[in-house]
């Protein structure tokens, strides 16, 4: 089996999605509380393959700037989630995750969130990035401000709720970078 590994954390690997995914993935988005704080409740069989494939089929789009890639254990080979890189209309990387129910308050949230940002910024040479998320998301807040800066807070209309912003340049990064080293 070929692996397509865009990057790895100590306990994680960060790949592309592959075929025998798709009953990982749509358990995934069939879990309300998966999919709570996000705009639909749990996503049905029928659109979960028919957004696998679309995912799939973009890994070939040399000018694609949304990717969805597999977060698989690496000493247990399990499907985790999935993490979301994305350029917005700014041109701006933002930046998501989402995890297996089975995965939550293990830290696998934040190392992967780090992992991402750090991707980002050394891999995909962004230069700045950003997540948002629910305000009443807490265990999401929580991991994204470790890794980036609050901005604001708006009503996303489209969802209807109160939203946080952050944000991370890549001076910023290369600064805490080396700070830490």
């Amino acid at each position: 089996m070929h692996i397509s590994l865009v990057f790895q954390t100590n306990r994680l690997l960060v790949r592309r999605l592959m075929n025998s995914d798709l009953l990982d993935f749509s358990d995934l988005h069939a879990d309300n509380d998966v999919m709570f704080y996000t705009e639909t409740n749990g996503i049905d069989a029928a659109r979960s393959l028919l957004d696998f494939n679309r995912i799939i089929q973009q890994y070939t789009n040399t000018d694609n700037k949304f990717w969805i890639w597999a977060i698989e254990n690496k000493l247990t080979h399990d499907f985790v989630g999935i993490v979301v890189l994305s350029t917005n209309p700014e041109n701006e990387i933002e930046l998501g995750y989402r995890l297996n129910k089975k995965f939550w308050r293990l830290g696998i949230g934040s190392e992967v969130f780090n992992g991402l940002v750090k991707h980002a910024f050394e891999n995909e040479h962004a230069e700045s990035v950003s997540a948002e998320s629910d305000s009443f998301n807490i265990a999401s807040l929580k991991i994204i401000e470790k890794h980036l800066n609050f901005v604001s807070e708006y009503y996303n209309t489209e969802l209807k709720r109160l939203d946080y912003l952050y944000k991370l340049s890549k001076q910023e990064y290369f600064k805490i970078q080396n700070e830490c080293a």
